[in-house]
């Protein structure tokens, strides 16, 4: 079980258990533990509201750094093919894995 979906599903059963101890409470005559329960359940919801949030940010920063990563990658092609251009005497797109032919410079270098 991944870690996002542990803390939602402990979020909902500790709101849960607090909702029925604040109602509990507040039945036996006991307000001041009824409205503790429900500051409870407050910050459960806070730290629940929190928590999916920075489920988000986590997904779009791991989607950047995926963009970011092929286009350096991409980019990095474009200089090898680039390099391979102006370093062999055949065209770039003809040279790439081909051999190079005998009038190439780079090729007697």
């Amino acid at each position: 079980m991944n870690r996002p979906l542990f803390l939602r599903a402990s979020y909902f059963l500790g709101g849960a258990w607090v909702t029925y101890c604040a109602v509990v409470s507040a039945q036996a005559g006991a307000p001041a533990t009824a409205a503790t329960f429900v500051v409870v359940l407050g910050l459960l919801l806070i730290a629940a509201i929190r928590e999916a949030e920075l489920a988000y940010a986590r997904a779009v920063a791991a989607d950047l750094r995926r963009a970011l990563r092929v286009h350096t990658t991409r980019a990095a092609r474009r200089t090898d093919h680039a390099a391979l251009d102006g370093a062999c005497c055949l065209p770039g797109w003809e040279s790439r894995g081909a051999t190079h032919s005998d009038t190439c410079a780079e090729r007697a270098a």
